[in-house]
């Protein structure tokens, strides 16, 4: 679609600093999430993330758990350590609401919307 897509900083850094991990990749545009694919085209999306950003292999050093919760207005990515595992997910009841302290990234699309 030609629709821009451009997440407000100040929202994306309610809960802690996240800097968008794209912006040099997207020619110094921050938090802008169209994404084109192409050989010529630089726009891969947006990527606020906690810092610092994990290697692969640093990731793979610290067991654990990726979730997600996903609403019509947000997106929250969240790292669960094996030894911080909460009860609610142990129980398979799931409460992200209370998992801020865990999040790693944040993605306010509702609120971003102009």
């Amino acid at each position: 679609t030609s629709k821009e897509c451009r997440l407000d900083e100040a929202k994306v850094n309610k809960y802690r600093g996240m800097p968008d991990a794209n912006y040099k990749a997207n020619g110094n545009s921050n938090y802008n999430c169209l994404t084109k694919y192409c050989a010529t085209c630089s726009s891969i999306g947006c990527a606020p993330n906690a810092m610092p950003l994990l290697t692969g292999q640093q990731l793979a050093d610290r067991p654990g758990v990726f979730a997600m919760e996903r609403t019509a207005s947000f997106t929250k990515i969240f790292f669960i350590p094996s030894l911080a595992m909460p009860a609610d997910l142990d129980a398979r009841r799931p409460m992200p609401e209370a998992w801020d302290q865990w999040m790693i990234s944040y993605y306010p699309f509702g609120d971003s919307e102009s």
